[in-house]
C-alpha cells in the first residue's frame, strides 16, 4: 500500500473592480491564485515480504533480525525482512504505526504461531546501518538529512504449539504526518 499525501493550499487574492458610470450595471472581477506544493512525504516499498523461512515445531523460537537481515535458526532456507523508505524534507516528522499479521488456524481451536515485532531504521538513503527499535506499535520518526528514513521490519516467531504448515498473514504498516 503506498499513500501519498499532497497539501494544497488555497492563496485567493481578491480584487474587485466597480465600474461607474451612467448605467445602472456594475461589474467585479475576482482573480484567484493556487500554489499546488510538492509532496512532504513520499512512501516506497523496498520489500513487501516478511518471510520467516522454515521453523521446527520443536524449536521455540526464530529471530529474524530487522537490523542484520539474518534469520536466528535456519539459515539455510529462504527468509527475507520487509522494508519501507521514506522520503521528504530534512527533519520533517511523522508517525509509523505497525498492526502485526493476524495468523489463521488451520482447522477450529488450534494454535497459531506468535509473532512479536521487531523493527530497525537508518537515515541513510542507501546501504546498511539500521539500528534496532524498541519493540512499539507507534513510534514518531524524522526524515534525516539526506531527505530519507528507511524501517526495516523482522521479529521473533514462536511455534505456540501450531500444527505443521504454512501460515501467512498482513502486516499494516501506516505512515501519519504531522
Amino acid at each position: 500500500m503506498k499513500t501519498v499525501v499532497m497539501r494544497v493550499p488555497l492563496v485567493v487574492l481578491a480584487s474587485v473592480f466597480l465600474a461607474a458610470s451612467g448605467y445602472a450595471q456594475q461589474s467585479a472581477s475576482v482573480v484567484v491564485e493556487v500554489e499546488i506544493e510538492a509532496p512532504a512525504l513520499t512512501l516506497s516499498v523496498s520489500s513487501a515480504r516478511l518471510n520467516f523461512g522454515r521453523v521446527g515445531a520443536d524449536a521455540e523460537s526464530a529471530e529474524l533480525d530487522p537490523s542484520t537481515g539474518i534469520q536466528s535458526t535456519d539459515r539455510q532456507s529462504v527468509y527475507s525482512v520487509a522494508g519501507i523508505k521514506l522520503t521528504g524534507q530534512p527533519s520533517h516528522t511523522f508517525l509509523i504505526q505497525v498492526t502485526p499479521p493476524a495468523f489463521q488456524p488451520q482447522s477450529d481451536n488450534m494454535p497459531v504461531p506468535r509473532y512479536d515485532l521487531a523493527w530497525a531504521q537508518s537515515a541513510a538513503c542507501e546501504g546498511d546501518g539500521f539500528e534496532r527499535l524498541p519493540a512499539l506499535d507507534i513510534l514518531e520518526g524524522t526524515i534525516g538529512s539526506e531527505g530519507c528514513m528507511r524501517y526495516r521490519f523482522g521479529g521473533k516467531i514462536t511455534a505456540n504449539a501450531a500444527p505443521p504448515g504454512i501460515y501467512k498473514g498482513t502486516m499494516t504498516i501506516t505512515v501519519s504526518q504531522i
